[in-house]
C-alpha cells in the first residue's frame, strides 16, 4: 500500500477536512549583512570592510497555511538573551515576534 493510499484511508475514516490539514514551514534568515563588494582606488594596498560581529546569528521564521487557505501569522524567533522592542519596531503588523534565550555557551 502506498503512502497516499494510506493517507486517503485515514482522511476518509476520520472525516478530515481541508481545514484540518496544515503545512508548516520553517526557515532562517541571516541577521548579519555580508559585504557584497568593495570599492577602492586602483592600486590600493589595503581595503577594509565593515560588518556585524555576530557571525552566527540568525532569525527563525515559521509560516503555516491550511489546505482550506487559512493561515497563521508568521512567527519570527530571535536567538537572544535579552529582547528589545527595537528589534521589531518597523516590522509588519500582525506578525508574531518572540525570542529564545540562548547563551554563547550553548553553541
Amino acid at each position: 500500500m502506498s503512502f497516499f493510499t494510506k493517507l486517503a484511508t485515514v482522511i476518509d475514516l476520520d472525516n478530515v477536512g481541508p481545514y484540518n490539514i496544515w503545512n508548516v514551514d520553517e526557515t532562517w534568515l541571516s541577521a548579519v549583512q555580508k559585504p557584497w563588494g568593495k570599492v577602492a582606488p586602483k592600486g590600493s594596498k589595503q581595503v577594509g570592510s565593515l560588518t556585524s560581529a555576530e557571525l552566527s546569528q540568525h532569525v527563525t521564521l515559521c509560516c503555516a497555511v491550511s489546505a482550506a487557505g487559512n493561515k497563521v501569522p508568521p512567527l519570527f524567533v530571535f536567538p537572544r538573551v535579552k529582547y528589545n522592542d527595537h528589534f521589531v519596531r518597523d516590522g509588519p503588523q500582525g506578525d508574531i515576534w518572540r525570542y529564545l534565550p540562548v547563551k554563547l555557551d550553548d553553541f
